[in-house]
């Protein structure tokens, strides 16, 4: 069954069409890829689509934000698949807004989500350990010490994990590998010591990263949502990326670089 928009929705549709063919056709991404981005994305152009309300869509009214829904992201999405756009839009205003509304504390959401709407703060979910996405599967330690926590893995292919301000992290508390409960999520700075970040650069110039954890100190408030009950957020946000990820291909073929 095909999806029928509505007339806000088609107007954002036509927004991000026009935005994007002017601002960031696929000879920026090339251009990206040429130069040897360390970003691999052009800060003024995720600027602009910040001053454009992009980073704002699915962050709630009471946030700062627009409260668009999917529907609306996912045209914005399909429009910057269809030109290979390079930018934070997919770790920050999608992985990381929907991580931080499904598990934050209100403190957490004003915070983060106000600075994500206005463009000061991107994020990378930092969740596989292996070659294959299976959040169930994570063996990562968070190990209780004092009114804080130690942690201890390491996390691969993390999308824009060597340039986003803050690492959203699924560590365990308890439990094994396998296990729904017992995995908690944690907020952590990616230049924070202990945190070392390698990049894998990929033949489209976008940047992903390995990520490894060595006895990294964070504070209580680190810990986005409950303890040991972060799977429900991270089984929401992944499906919703995965969602969202697909309408972005669309169109694409591999001669597109």
């Amino acid at each position: 069954m095909a999806l029928v928009i509505n007339e806000e929705q088609q107007m954002l549709k036509e927004s991000a069409q026009g935005f994007l063919a002017e601002f960031a056709p696929v000879a920026e991404l090339r251009k990206q890829r040429d130069a040897g981005s360390e970003k691999g994305y052009a800060d003024n152009l995720w600027a602009q689509m910040v001053d454009m309300g992009w980073a704002a869509i699915l962050v709630p009214e009471a946030y700062g934000g627009l409260e668009f829904g999917h529907v609306g992201m996912g045209q914005i999405v399909e429009q910057s698949g269809r030109t290979l756009t390079a930018s934070p839009l997919f770790s920050t205003a999608i992985l990381g807004v929907t991580a931080i509304n499904q598990a934050g504390s209100e403190e957490q959401k004003a915070e983060l989500l106000a600075a994500i709407a206005g463009g000061e703060l991107t994020t990378a979910l930092a969740v596989d350990e292996k070659i294959h996405h299976a959040p169930t599967e994570i063996s990562m330690s968070a190990s209780a010490k004092g009114q804080g926590y130690v942690l201890n893995g390491s996390k691969r292919f993390v999308a824009d994990g060597s340039t986003a301000d803050k690492l959203i992290v699924a560590a365990r508390t308890s439990g094994d590998a396998g296990d729904i409960n017992g995995i908690s999520l944690f907020i952590v700075d990616r230049t924070a010591a202990g945190v070392e970040v390698e990049r894998t650069q990929m033949v489209d110039c976008r940047n992903y990263a390995n990520i490894n954890f060595n006895n990294l100190e964070v504070p209580q408030s680190a810990l986005l949502g409950e303890e040991g009950r972060g799977f429900q957020a991270l089984s929401a946000t992944s499906g919703c990326g995965q969602c969202l990820s697909r309408r972005g291909v669309a169109g694409n073929s591999p001669t597109d670089f």
